[in-house]
């Protein structure tokens, strides 16, 4: 689950090299009036504040290795004056 406890700014988070099944948005499954799902593949998501998104991350076909799950906002890459912080996380495949 990808959360934004800012109520004030939309984050976007991007994973560039895996990608991303949104199956849930605000804890519910996108589904249509029909019941269908409603689940897409993407490489960033946008929340707004107090969002949240539940997704999948199919790392099938991926070579072992680090990635990263970051902002588009490079503003908040860093924890105030130490680089290397901030909205960012590693996925370390094996």
């Amino acid at each position: 689950r990808l959360s934004n406890l800012n109520i004030t700014v939309s984050h976007t988070l991007i994973s560039p090299s895996i990608p991303m099944t949104v199956v849930g948005i605000d804890a519910r499954e996108l589904r249509s009036t029909s019941s269908q799902p409603l689940h897409y593949i993407t490489n960033s998501v946008t929340l707004g504040g107090g969002m949240a998104a539940d997704v999948i991350l199919d790392t099938s076909g991926v070579s072992p290795g680090t990635y990263f799950l970051y902002t588009s906002n490079l503003n908040y890459l860093s924890n105030n004056e130490d680089d290397f912080g901030g909205i960012m996380t590693e996925i370390v495949i094996n």
